[in-house]
């Protein structure tokens, strides 16, 4: 199989990026289910009732979240919106279906061009998973050191998955497990507090049984 043949002779997380900057291409195009469509609204009313002045999406592939939010800041409470994604791919359709926002292509495993406590929330769903032990610690710093405020974490998180989902977990090669809890802790992070994601817990809901997210809010 080409994918282990590449993780053969490149890092995980060259492997994961190259994987995104081709499936980038069409992720847009895919069908959103209903659980993940009442988790990005809940997600959305969250972060508005924060009120902050300025958001990023990180790993916001083609924006649908954050765009999401947009619509829903009928106050006007945000007036800056930023996303970015280390996927150019994902970057070009994130400009083509949200405009008004600003978007750029990096790696939260480097240090991005953004200033110090420049966002005032920030949030990113599946994305953190993505990231292999050696780099996560990187990346929670980098997202800790542009935090000013609050962060919003949307992830499997692997401790509370019921067992059958934790099965299945392991049977994936680009998805990793970390303790976020402890990971934010550990860069500064405060107030750690995490909640399940109700839409994805109620099968009525979930009718596709698929994996239950956990939302994992800190402050700075």
């Amino acid at each position: 199989m080409l994918e282990n043949l590449l993780r053969t002779f490149f890092s995980d997380h060259f492997v994961n990026k190259l994987q995104w900057y081709i499936r980038g291409n069409t992720y847009h195009a895919e069908q959103i289910s209903e659980a993940y469509l009442q988790a990005y609204d809940h997600i959305a009313d969250l972060i508005l009732q924060e009120k902050p002045n300025r958001i990023l999406e990180y790993g916001c592939g083609y924006a649908f979240l954050l765009k999401k939010i947009y619509e829903k800041n009928t106050n006007n409470y945000i007036k800056e919106f930023f996303g970015t994604d280390y996927s150019a791919t994902q970057i070009k359709n994130a400009i083509k279906k949200f405009p008004e926002s600003k978007f750029t292509v990096a790696d939260l495993c480097s240090k991005t061009s953004y200033e110090d406590n420049f966002f005032d929330v920030m949030v990113g769903l599946g994305v953190l998973l993505c990231i292999p032990p050696s780099k996560i610690e990187l990346a929670i710093a980098e997202l800790h050191r542009i935090c000013a405020g609050k962060i919003f974490i949307v992830e499997y998180y692997y401790k509370y998955l019921p067992d059958h989902k934790k099965t299945a977990y392991d049977n994936t090669k680009d998805k990793y497990i970390h303790d976020y809890e402890e990971l934010l802790r550990k860069q500064g992070f405060r107030n750690v507090q995490t909640f399940p994601i109700e839409a994805f817990a109620n099968k009525t809901i979930n009718i596709l049984d698929e994996m239950p997210h956990t939302l994992v809010i800190a402050e700075k």
